[in-house]
């Protein structure tokens, strides 16, 4: 239940809020910036709830109206970096399509950001939308690797003999460029055609030579098939 407000004064400030279960997630920043995300946490939903309203009324208090024509699916979702991952502070596409806890699991090796590359992907993504203009998410992942990691880029298709494994094997690439693609779309809601295709090859290469006890794993699997479904 988003509520959004813009001052009155120039420049014209943006103020959102969102509610779920303990959680307040509040959006700020001068029209056309990306703006900044605080997540807070409750003891529980009933005082989130009256928390929620008290903002509101503070807001509206000093002299913000509420923005009638407040798109949810026309903003950049960045999350608190106090908090990690959440649905609060995901775009409303993601969460609607990629259902599964999954996908914000930071503990899970095989989930877009459950790894240490694809947590690191998905900062440094992150850092790129918080400024001026946003990255060029097609060559992303791979200027990460090469650039900021200093490792060699792998990319699906590529002809090589490297254990999958190895430091900054084809692993390394693979994780940054699911990162990458889920990052475009828990971020914007969207995601480039090519970049989607890319993903998808790295993420049946990794099911192919992952050598993982369940083959082909799972989780694998249904990150394939949400991913391939997910319109572009």
């Amino acid at each position: 239940m988003t509520r959004a407000f813009r001052s009155r004064s120039k420049p014209v400030e943006y103020w959102t809020i969102d509610i779920a279960d303990e959680y307040c997630a509040i959006h700020t920043g001068d029209v056309g910036t990306h703006g900044e995300w605080q997540l807070q946490e409750y003891l529980d939903a009933d005082i989130a709830a009256e928390s929620f309203a008290e903002l509101i009324a503070g807001r509206k208090q000093a002299g913000f109206a509420e923005d009638k024509g407040f798109d949810p699916n026309a903003q950049v979702y960045l999350d608190d970096p106090e908090f990690g991952l959440h649905e609060l502070t995901s775009h409303p596409a993601f969460k609607a399509h990629f259902t599964d806890p999954l996908y914000l699991d930071v503990a899970e090796e095989e989930s877009p950001f459950g790894s240490d590359n694809g947590a690191d992907a998905l900062a440094s993504l992150t850092e790129g939308f918080e400024g001026k203009s946003s990255p060029d998410l097609l060559g992303f992942a791979e200027n990460l690797v090469t650039s900021n990691w200093e490792m060699q880029y792998h990319p699906p298709g590529e002809d090589t003999d490297i254990d999958y494994w190895a430091i900054g094997g084809p692993s390394t690439s693979d994780q940054a460029i699911i990162a990458t693609a889920f990052g475009s779309i828990k971020i914007t809601g969207r995601v480039p055609a090519a970049l989607k295709e890319l993903a998808v090859a790295s993420l049946e290469r990794w099911r192919e030579l992952g050598a993982f006890e369940e083959v082909p794993s799972p989780a694998l699997t249904r990150m394939i098939e949400d991913l391939r479904a997910f319109p572009v």
